[in-house]
This record gives C-alpha cells, sequence and structure tokens, in this order.
C-alpha cells in the first residue's frame, strides 16, 4: 500500500515537469508515462529481485511476505502505466466518442444481468434454510450490489471533474517542493560524518551486548512452549495488576531463581562412587533434576537403567553409568551445576505471547506461547511446571488395551473394506451403521478398549492431531485420521456428556494404502510406513501426561543455518541488485554506488534495533514515548524487514540515478552539476513516497499489534535512512575522486 503509489507519483511528477514547460496537456500525459517507464520499470524490478531472495530462504511467513510483496509489484506497474493512463486518457479528451461513453454502462448492465443470474441459481440449486450459505449467492449479490453500481459511480464522477475543468487546457497541481537549488555534493563530508557516527555508535552498542540480549532463538537456538490455564488460576487479575503474559514471565524468572539455587545445591552436594554407581545428595528434587541430568550426562549413562530415585520429591538421585571410570563425580558435580547455571540464564526474561487474536466476555484469554533461549524442552517445560502446575490445564495420562487382530496378533487392522464388520471386532448394530469407512480403504484401523477414564472423541481427535506436529512425528502432520465411539462406560446418563470407553482410530496415507498393490511386500512398508507409526503416535498422545499444548525446539544447529540462511539471503540480494544496475546502466560503478547506499542502511537499521535493548532496560520513560516496551531482537522477520528496506532503497536510489542519466545524455562523465540537478528535480516524487510509505508503516507501527511490532520499527528506521541515503550517499560515490575535490 506505501509503495503503490510510487509510481503514480513519477508519472504525475513528469506530467508537471512537462506542462511546466508549455507543453499541450495530452502530449505532456503522453510524455510523462514514457519518460517515467524506465524508471519505473527498473526500479520495481530491484524489488521484484528482493521478494525472489525472500521467498528462496524465508520462513513460511516471510515466503508469504515477498509473495504478496512481489505480485503487488507486479500489479502496481500494471495498474500504473496502463489503468491510470486510460482514465487520464479519458479525462482529457476534447470530445468523448458515442461508444466510450456507452461501453461502461453497458459493461455494468452486463455484470448486473450476472449477478441477478447468480442469485436465481443460488435459489434453484439450494433449500431456503441453506441459502445464507450459498457462495453463488453471494457472489451475484456482490456483483449486483458492488461491482456494477461502483461502475456507474466512477463514471458519473469522471464526468463531474470533466465538466468542472471544461475547457481548461491545462491540468492544475499544486507544487509541493518544486525544484530547490541545493548543491548536495557540496555537503557530502557532513553526511559522511553523520552516517560514520551512528554506524560506529551502532556497532559499540551492538558490540557491547552478547548474542542472547539481541537474537531471538532462530540464530540462537531456544524453545517454544504453547500452555492453556484453567478457569479458576492464581494469577491475579484485578485492575492494578501485570497483565498475565508478564506475570507468566515472573514466574519463569522466579522458577529460574530456583535453578540458580539448585546450582549451588548441587556443586556442595554429596557424591560417592563405587564401580559405576554414582549416588548424588544435593536436597534438589529429582523430578526437577532428571531433566538436567538427562540433557547433559544422558549419552554416558547406562541404556537399561539411567538413574533411580525413590520418589519424585527425594533429594537424593543415584546414576548408573556406561563407563565406570568417566565421568568422575567430581566432573558430575561441575557438569549438572553448570548446567544449570545456564538453563537459569536462558529461562529469565522469558518472551510471553497471548494466542487468542480475541477474548471472551469477562474472562481473558487463556492460551499463551512462552519463549525461551533454552534449548532443552524438558528443562523448559520443568520450568514451567515448577512454577505454574497448579495453573495449567492438564490432560491426563490414560489407560487402555489395544485390541489385536486375532489372524497377526497385532494391535491393529488393515482397512480393506468399507463395511466396519469385516474388520473382525465385535461391533453393536449402532456402532456398525455410525462408521462409514468408505475414505479410508487401504489405512489402518487401530482399536482402543477399556479407555480409562472415558473420552469425548474431540479431546481424542484434538491430543492425536496436536501430537503430529510434535518432535519424532511431524512427518505425519498431514495425514488423514478421525475417531468413531463403539463402547459408552456402563451407567452413562443419555443427557450426559459422550464419553466413551472403546473407540476406533482410523487413519489414511494416499501414498502407503494396501490397495495400491497386492499384499505382498506392500503389506511389509504398509506396516512400517503406516502402522506401526500409528500405533507409536497413540501412545505418545494418550498415555503421557500432557501439561503444554505443543513445545518445539529450536537447537543450535538449525539456529546456525539461519544465521547463514539470513546472511546469505542479503549477499545474494546486493548481488543481483549490483548485477542489474550494472547491466541497465552500462558500468559496475553505478551497481557498487547502489549497494555501498544498502550496506549503509542495513548497518544502520541494525544499530537502531541494538540501541531498543538500553531503551527498554535503561530508558524506560523514552520507551513508553517511543513504543519500545521491550528489546527487539534479531529474527526471521526482522531479516525480512531488512531485505524490504533494502529493497525500498534501492527503489529510491535508482530513481535518482536514472534521473542522472538522463542528464548525461551522450556524456562520458557524471558531473557534481548532473548529481545535484538531479536529486534536486526528484526531491519532489521522494518526499511524495517517503511520506505515503511512512504514513503506512507508522499506522502498523501503532496499530498493528506485538507480533508485527518490531518488523514495523525496521521498516520505519529503515525508510528513513533509505531516502537519506538516496539523496546524500549514494550518488557521491558516482563522482571520480578528481571531480570531487573540485566541488
Amino acid at each position: 500500500i506505501g509503495m503503490a503509489v510510487d509510481a503514480n507519483v513519477l508519472i504525475n511528477e513528469r506530467i508537471r515537469e512537462e506542462t511546466a514547460k508549455g507543453t499541450a496537456l495530452r502530449m505532456a500525459i503522453k510524455l510523462g508515462y514514457e519518460r517515467a517507464f524506465r524508471a519505473i520499470l527498473d526500479s520495481n524490478i530491484t524489488t521484484i529481485l528482493t521478494c525472489v531472495i525472500l521467498y528462496m530462504v524465508g520462513s513460511e511467513q516471510v515466503k508469504g511476505f515477498g509473495l504478496t510483496l512481489g505480485v503487488g509489484v507486479f500489479i502496481n506497474i500494471f495498474t500504473a502505466y496502463f489503468v491510470t493512463r486510460l482514465f487520464f486518457e479519458f479525462m482529457s479528451m476534447i470530445s468523448i466518442p458515442r461508444e466510450v461513453i456507452r461501453f461502461p454502462f453497458y459493461a455494468a448492465a452486463t455484470i448486473a444481468g450476472v449477478g441477478v443470474a447468480f442469485i436465481g441459481l443460488s435459489y434453484l440449486m439450494n433449500k431456503p434454510e441453506d441459502l445464507h450459505e450459498s457462495v453463488a449467492r453471494g457472489f451475484g449479490f456482490a456483483l449486483l450490489i458492488d461491482v456494477a453500481p461502483a461502475i456507474v459511480v466512477a463514471m458519473g464522477l469522471m464526468y463531474l471533474f470533466r465538466t468542472m475543468h471544461h475547457g481548461k487546457k491545462e491540468l492544475p497541481m499544486m507544487k509541493f517542493i518544486g525544484v530547490p537549488k541545493i548543491d548536495w555534493v557540496s555537503k557530502r563530508r557532513v553526511f559522511y560524518a553523520i552516517s560514520g557516527a551512528m554506524i560506529l555508535c551502532g556497532a559499540a552498542a551492538g558490540f557491547s551486548l552478547k548474542a542472547d540480549q539481541i537474537m531471538d532463538i532462530e540464530f540462537l537456538g531456544g524453545t517454544s512452549a504453547q500452555l492453556e490455564l484453567v478457569e479458576n488460576n492464581t494469577f491475579d487479575k484485578g485492575d492494578k495488576a501485570e497483565d498475565i503474559p508478564t506475570q507468566i514471565t515472573q514466574r519463569l524468572d522466579a522458577a529460574a531463581e530456583n535453578l540458580k539455587t539448585f546450582a549451588d545445591q548441587v556443586k556442595n552436594a554429596q557424591v560417592t562412587d563405587a564401580d559405576g554407581v554414582v549416588k548424588l545428595t544435593s536436597g534438589v528434587p529429582a523430578i526437577r533434576l532428571e531433566p538436567v541430568i538427562l540433557d547433559e550426562l544422558g549419552d554416558q549413562l547406562s541404556t537399561a537403567e539411567p538413574f533411580r530415585y525413590d520418589d519424585a520429591g527425594s533429594g537424593e538421585v543415584t546414576l548408573f553409568l556406561r563407563d565406570p571410570k568417566t565421568p568422575t563425580a567430581d566432573e558430575i558435580k561441575k557438569r549438572l551445576s553448570d548446567r544449570l547455571t545456564r538453563a537459569a540464564l536462558a529461562i529469565t526474561g522469558a518472551q510471553v505471547q497471548t494466542n487468542s487474536a480475541f477474548e471472551d466476555a469477562g474472562e481473558a484469554g487463556k492460551s499463551y506461547t512462552v519463549v525461551t533461549r533454552e534449548t532443552s524442552k524438558e528443562i523448559v517445560v520443568s520450568a514451567i511446571l515448577d512454577k505454574m502446575e497448579d495453573d495449567l490445564r492438564i490432560k491426563p495420562a490414560l489407560a487402555f488395551t489395544m485390541v489385536h487382530d486375532p489372524d497377526t496378533n497385532d494391535p491393529y487392522f488393515p482397512i480393506t473394506q468399507t463395511d466396519p464388520r469385516a474388520l473382525g471386532l465385535t461391533l453393536s448394530d449402532e456402532a456398525a451403521a455410525a462408521i462409514d469407512l468408505t475414505n479410508w480403504q487401504g489405512g489402518v484401523a487401530i482399536a482402543l478398549d477399556h479407555l480409562t477414564p472415558p473420552q469425548p472423541l474431540s479431546t481424542l481427535r484434538d491430543r492425536l492431531k496436536a501430537m503430529r506436529l510434535q518432535p519424532g512425528f511431524e512427518e505425519f502432520g498431514w495425514r488423514e485420521s478421525d475417531v468413531f465411539g463403539l463402547e459408552r462406560p456402563s451407567g452413562a446418563a443419555a443427557g450426559d456428556e459422550e464419553l466413551y470407553s472403546k473407540v476406533l482410530i482410523v487413519v489414511a496415507d494416499e501414498n502407503v494404502s494396501l490397495l495400491a498393490s497386492d499384499q505382498g511386500d506392500n503389506m511389509s512398508v504398509w506396516q512400517a510406513s503406516l502402522a506401526e507409526p500409528e500405533v507409536k503416535l497413540i501412545q505418545a498422545a494418550l498415555q503421557r501426561q500432557q501439561s503444554l499444548e505443543q513445545v518445539t525446539q529450536f537447537d543450535t544447529q538449525v539456529s546456525g543455518e539461519s544465521q547463514i540462511q539470513a546472511g546469505l539471503a542479503l549477499a545474494l540480494s546486493w548481488l543481483l541488485i549490483i548485477g542489474y544496475v550494472w547491466i541497465r546502466f552500462g558500468n559496475v560503478r553505478w551497481g557498487l554506488a547502489a549497494v555501498s547506499a544498502l550496506i549503509h542502511d542495513v548497518l544502520i537499521a541494525l544499530s537502531a534495533v541494538a540501541f531498543t535493548y538500553y531503551i527498554a532496560q535503561k530508558m524506560p520513560a523514552l520507551g513508553s514515548l517511543l513504543m519500545i516496551d521491550k528489546v527487539f531482537r534479531i529474527d526471521l522477520p526482522m531479516v525480512a524487514a531488512l531485505l524490504t528496506v533494502v529493497g525500498y532503497s534501492v527503489n529510491d536510489t535508482i530513481i535518482v540515478f536514472d534521473r542522472i542519466r538522463e542528464n548525461r545524455g551522450r556524456q562520458s562523465e557524471v558531473t557534481v552539476d548532473m548529481v545535484n540537478d538531479s536529486i534536486n528535480q526528484t526531491l519532489s516524487r521522494t518526499v511524495l513516497t517517503l511520506l505515503t510509505s511512512i504514513i503506512t508503516v507508522f499506522v502498523m507501527y501503532v496499530f498493528g499489534g506485538e507480533g508485527i511490532h518490531s518488523f514495523n520499527y525496521v521498516l520505519l528506521v529503515g525508510l528513513l535512512i533509505g531516502t537519506y541515503s538516496s539523496v546524500g550517499i549514494a550518488s557521491q560515490f558516482l563522482l571520480r575522486r578528481a571531480q570531487l575535490s573540485k566541488a
């Protein structure tokens, strides 16, 4: 939205220049479009190159952003150069041909007629009670009520304005800035000093921070956990209380303090070592020490029985080592103590966001996402349970027995027919009638009996669906599945919630189907790829107590790849821009000048991100004024913002470069006067485009919500710096040293 007006501004500025020279209106419009086309094309293609990089290397959200921006740029070029030109041609005609008058009204009448046809069709094809859901009816009313009248209103407005300006042979255009006479080149030392100071201050701010103070989990590794609170939780909901996310952060900080205390206790613990059996007496509850032991020492413990303790609150844990000689008792104490300290630092200051965009009346949103820099999901879960266990909606572990196929003794049944009785299960007539296996042939059926406690089918579906998103089962996330009720618990009243003690779970995968070929080797593939993994998934989803909705881990290898990916995205975008500008302007100097300004813009934008740490932590009053209430961390959306800044800045720079090329004509060298004149001639367009973009980004920054707050912050800074560099930095690099020395 912010950039879409840029092409129109370029065209209008060119028309204004031509009319100022005394050119006739229709000729001014023709020349304005012709002379603006090259600048529009070059500037937008460089933006499209950035979009390609965003789509190639970005996350799913960033890919969507890049795709939307790229498609928008294509549509923008088309509408600016072709659609608006039709309007100009129509408005500037001395007399309008009759067919030009008739055609829009014929089109409006035709569209209205098509709308009526769709509405009539919807009445024929739908029952009266289903009409409100009819797509044909909605589409018909849209054509009849929205599109057709819009055409008539647009034509009416155009005739109105033609009448108002009838007889005028010029197009009145207000001058916002005009063409100033500023010697930009002579002020280059001031610009260099300002830019150098900003970059040096930003570098000092950035290098004074540790990586975990400025980077998010995509670049450091970490864990994201989704939790759901019970309605009667213990969080303070008073008028003067902090919001729930802040209170969750405070509780996690308290859990981190506990981890620091545990680290001291382990450091001073009593240890005995007898032939690979290490008894650690620290006073730390065993249930809290268990995830740390597994994370730090798991690969050095016995696979049969890694450790043992009497109960969850026991302060004594016995470890069984694979190698009796390593690690030593003192090494175990030190490693566990250091690991607890690192975990405490990583969990401190966790980010918490509300998942619900809307809140139920009288009740705050109950689902939240916690993001920490701790890479062990087990340690994160333990810390959350340490301070919030009683407030979480916990899904209990379920007990059940899997019904085995009497022919194969496997805990699953192949679905080869649509009749559920063909599975070999004992089914009541009511249960058999409720099961339709038409869409599940070739899949697997798994029956659970004696389900304790009995569960609603919706709960079982949700738990199975959530497990498909967990590590180890992500590759099965797209499989279709369903749950059918077979038996209700004895004594269940008709009005009770529909709980079931026996259910049938069906899963189908079109890539692993018994119907694909004969059951020979295909059966073994079906068992290994579909049936057995689904049994494991069901056991994991239902036999474990679940206190958190979803836990996602970003390990250090993935974060390292993300850093490389982000760096490659920036470098590749710069190389593509150098190549394109070199080809279009005939000299690599133009491409290097453009990219020098882009590097300048990215460095200052990153400096602005580093400053948010000091503003949020050290200057809360200023932070509140600037809406910087927390540190903006570098994440993948922020990389997308930097690439967007690159696209905007090079767009701005190429507009100036295009005017320099035009003013140079056939001369071999760019002169100081050419640079100054070109910047001054395009300054009005530069400021107008900046204002339209800034208005859009500012609205998003203020009202866009927390999810895109840091993204818009980088855009806001980047737009200002990109405009400044196009005027004060990039064009100066086109001049040779001998020319600069005379300026």
